[in-house]
């Protein structure tokens, strides 16, 4: 079920396919286009992207993975659980590097 604009929206398998947050924390329909990891991490610092742009411009794998890590968790898609799940996967980076 969708959440309210301030808390962000319930998981949706497509939705986070289909949205895209803009800096006044309003949602647009947009295709998404994909940048490197070095581009999300500059736009992100200038403070154009947010934590959920940063996912859903990453790749169609981390758009899947964060929309099943929210179901996962009863989380809403928002900043907040977009942050969680970007730190979850440097975890996971990290864990795979030191075996």
């Amino acid at each position: 079920m969708a959440g309210t604009e301030e808390d962000g929206y319930a998981c949706d398998a497509t939705l986070i396919h289909r949205m895209q947050v803009k800096p006044q924390n309003q949602r647009t329909m947009a295709a998404t286009k994909y940048y490197p990891e070095d581009e999300l991490v500059e736009k992100f610092q200038s403070g154009e992207y947010g934590w959920i742009d940063y996912v859903n411009h990453h790749s169609p794998e981390w758009q899947e993975e964060y929309t099943a890590f929210c179901r996962e968790r009863g989380l809403t898609i928002n900043e907040e659980s977009a942050e969680q799940f970007v730190e979850w996967k440097g975890d996971q980076l990290e864990n795979e590097q030191e075996d």
